[in-house]
């Protein structure tokens, strides 16, 4: 039950972090590289499209090794 919560207490900040990433996606890719632009660069599509994918595979990936080392524990 403590691994549980513990789990569910570390999985908060990364989860926060992938979906605030996947709703203001040009955003994420820009957070610390804003200043070495004079103007607002231009993101294309496609790249937008790779990383809402990307972050959307991720989300599974890590609730899914969660929920495997939470039902595999002594």
């Amino acid at each position: 039950m403590f691994d549980t919560i513990v789990v569910i207490i570390l999985a908060m900040p990364l989860y926060g972090v992938l979906i605030w990433s996947y709703f203001y996606s040009q955003e994420s890719l820009l957070w610390g590289k804003r200043w070495m632009y004079k103007e607002e660069p231009q993101i294309a599509d496609g790249a937008i499209r790779y990383i809402k994918v990307v972050i959307f595979h991720q989300y599974y990936r890590i609730d899914a090794s969660f929920h495997y080392f939470n039902t595999n524990s002594i």
